[in-house]
């Protein structure tokens, strides 16, 4: 039986701790995407979302989990920031649906700012592109969604998600990304 709220606290401990540590910081630095993706993250004239698509082991969950971490240091309020994992082996059939997770409200949410999600491996959630369509045309969220199923997340969501989000992909590392990352 899965304790949904022991994986969101596990998932989010800025929830309950603003000094808790967050694992984006123990990866200072950023692969050339993360700009992009954060740039429009934070763009308020622009509600769509973000997916980030590519193989898996690329770097994609750290990616969310740096943005999380700048968010936090920008001093975003901490119950605003919503990290998910939806890979998380404790979560059991039938599962979470990106829907419930945004239903979670977490103590310390200020209303007077957008919340944001950062949802890895949604395409482990059912029904993830209309409920994505959805959140686009109808709520304030900032919303960035990863998947390592590239043909799953396109066959789901292409007609629906024209103009809602912006495809991203993550590759492995091109050798400009390398010699940075060694230096």
């Amino acid at each position: 039986m899965m304790n949904t709220e022991e994986i969101f606290l596990d998932q989010n401990p800025w929830w309950e701790e603003t000094t808790a540590p967050r694992r984006g910081q123990r990866f200072p630095k950023r692969r050339e995407l993360f700009s992009t993706v954060f740039g429009q993250l934070m763009r308020v004239d622009d509600r769509r979302s973000s997916v980030v698509l590519g193989p898996r082991q690329v770097g994609k969950t750290v990616m969310l989990q740096q943005i999380a971490d700048e968010l936090l240091k920008q001093g975003w309020p901490p119950g605003n920031v919503t990290y998910f994992d939806f890979s998380d082996d404790r979560i059991t059939s039938p599962g979470i649906t990106a829907r419930e997770v945004v239903e979670v409200v977490p103590r310390g949410y200020e209303k007077g700012k957008p919340r944001i999600f950062l949802l890895d491996e949604v395409g482990s959630s059912d029904n993830w592109a209309s409920w994505l369509k959805q959140a686009v045309d109808t709520m304030d969220h900032r919303i960035v969604v990863t998947d390592s199923a590239a043909s799953l997340l396109r066959q789901g969501g292409r007609e629906s998600g024209m103009g809602r989000w912006d495809e991203h992909v993550l590759e492995g590392l091109s050798f400009k990304e390398y010699l940075h990352l060694q230096s």
